[in-house]
């Protein structure tokens, strides 16, 4: 089997996941140093709100989208934005050195409406995946 390098453990109290992580961090497992940390998840699956977005409401009808793929294009991203609403603008920044070379890993979506980013937003924001790599999408 192929071990893809990480795994989830659930516990029934936060106390005693609090004394996993105190104990097991730098652990060594199969010549491995294990690094802990507490999910972003809920028990459901659901992404818990960060800090930073639990305190920012939304502001504004524009989506920052980062890690998207370098094989993506502005036309399959505004095939994905646009189900949501009508967009303003969709920007794709570029690499500086011309044209050939690419854009940047990120974009910028801009609908009319707040109603219509927050829509996008909340359908898209926990697992869309473009060529492999799932977008990270923030206000």
């Amino acid at each position: 089997m192929l071990s893809m390098g990480y795994g989830f453990i659930e516990f029934q109290r936060a106390e005693d996941a609090k004394e996993a992580l105190k104990r097991l961090q730098g652990y060594q497992l199969d010549g491995h140093a294990l690094e802990l940390k507490f999910s972003k998840r809920d028990g459901s699956g659901k992404r818990l709100p960060s800090k930073k977005a639990a305190k920012r409401d939304q502001l504004s009808a524009k989506l920052l989208v980062r890690n998207v793929p370098f094989e993506a294009t502005h036309k399959e991203l505004r095939e994905i934005f646009r189900v949501f609403g009508e967009i303003k603008t969709l920007r794709l920044p570029k690499k500086t050195g011309g044209k050939q070379s690419g854009h940047r890993g990120f974009a910028f979506v801009e609908y009319l409406t707040k109603e219509n980013a927050r829509r996008a937003f909340e359908s898209l924001a926990h697992s869309t995946h473009m060529y492999g790599r799932r977008l990270v999408l923030e206000w």
